[in-house]
């Protein structure tokens, strides 16, 4: 089968997979991305603070923070297990990593045992996270540190997502042609139908996706759907307001290359190439054309520094042309955007943003 998408560097383009359209979709990526699963972990051991739930301070865990220097920062949420080994939870500027290991592996000297006393926390902090050894961490004071804990987690984990949407007719090749269509085909329609669903902008009280919800500036309408708890709001260019004697359109490159992951609709069986529409933030261009009345034919193209992501693609690149590939779509979509977060360029900012907010907790509550 012809493919529809080309990739140039720094672009890759993803391989098949192994299961056909014949057999159905591939299987979704059911998995909890981690800082969702970070966020669960901390609440279900230490609470939110905001009602009977175990103290971060209390009988089941301890915390750690510091240093007072704040060159390093760090703060460790860690447990003992029924089993009496210790997990814990370890935030960083780099990131969030949880681990587990047995009580054999944490020192605790004779005199501490001679009182019946436990390993002190620091000792089960460097047996869980050597890389912290050199960090002088201490108690946290203060009142409210369980919720604090959960707003920190909280910054962590995406639950809003907007996606860019673009148009190819036949016979073009450029990103002006493609940005300053007016409408699409009715398959393009459709498509946009098997998204989501059809909103007016003005007065929208939902995750509006940088678009304007007052006065039409964007448009009057656009694409929003609801997925597994996630709001998801689509820059589609068509719907974008067209701006006279503008050839470049922009307005509507502005959201789309904002955008880190874009669909391009085609009504061409002319492959796309990467390099198509410029832009430094998109990292992930998912290519989707009509095969005929009953498939789609799906192929993604990455950002070098974007790690491979599921659901896998087809053996075939096609899925069914219905509503059932909805929700391969969207997990790809969403998959996607988290894929690249540890590019280059997002990471090294993600890093500041998150060195920031863990320096401002450590403050709170160091004394």
């Amino acid at each position: 089968m012809a493919t529809l998408a080309k990739a140039v560097a720094p672009f890759w383009a993803e391989a098949a997979g192994s299961r056909s359209h014949t057999e159905g979709l591939p299987a979704l990526d059911d998995t909890q991305c981690d800082s969702e699963r970070f966020l669960e972990w901390q609440k279900t051991h230490f609470g939110d603070g905001k009602g009977g739930a175990p103290s971060a301070q209390g009988s089941n865990g301890t915390v750690l923070v510091g240093p007072k220097t704040l060159d390093q920062v760090a703060v460790v949420s860690q447990i003992q297990l029924s089993t009496g080994g210790y997990e814990g939870l370890l935030r960083t500027a780099k990131g969030y990593t949880l681990n587990r290991v047995e009580a054999s592996a944490v020192s605790n000297p004779w005199y501490r045992r001679w009182f019946g006393l436990g390993p002190a926390p620091l000792a089960v902090t460097n047996a869980l996270f050597p890389q912290t050894a050199n960090l002088s961490l201490l108690p946290p004071v203060g009142q409210g540190l369980a919720e604090a804990l959960v707003k920190l987690d909280e910054t962590q984990v995406h639950r809003t997502f907007k996606f860019g949407v673009l148009y190819r007719a036949e016979g073009q090749t450029t990103e002006e042609e493609m940005f300053n269509n007016d409408n699409g085909s009715p398959a393009y329609d459709e498509f946009l139908g098997l998204l989501g669903d059809r909103i007016t902008l003005n007065g929208w009280k939902r995750f509006r996706g940088d678009l304007d919800v007052k006065t039409d500036t964007t448009g009057r309408e656009s694409v929003f759907t609801e997925w597994r708890g996630y709001q998801i709001m689509f820059h589609v260019a068509t719907l974008l307001p067209k701006m006279k004697n503008d050839r470049q359109q922009v307005e509507r490159k502005r959201h789309l290359g904002n955008d880190i992951v874009i669909i391009v609709f085609q009504d061409t069986k002319q492959p796309y190439s990467s390099d198509t529409v410029v832009s430094h933030q998109n990292h992930v261009v998912v290519v989707v054309s009509p095969e005929n009345d009953q498939f789609y034919h799906v192929e993604v193209l990455a950002k070098n520094g974007v790690t491979p992501f599921r659901p896998e693609l087809p053996s075939t690149f096609l899925i069914p042309r219905s509503a059932a590939s909805k929700d391969y779509l969207l997990n790809k979509l969403v998959n996607g955007e988290r894929a690249s977060y540890g590019a280059e360029g997002f990471e090294s900012r993600v890093q500041r943003v998150r060195e920031s907010l863990i320096k401002n907790l450590v403050t709170s509550f160091l004394a």
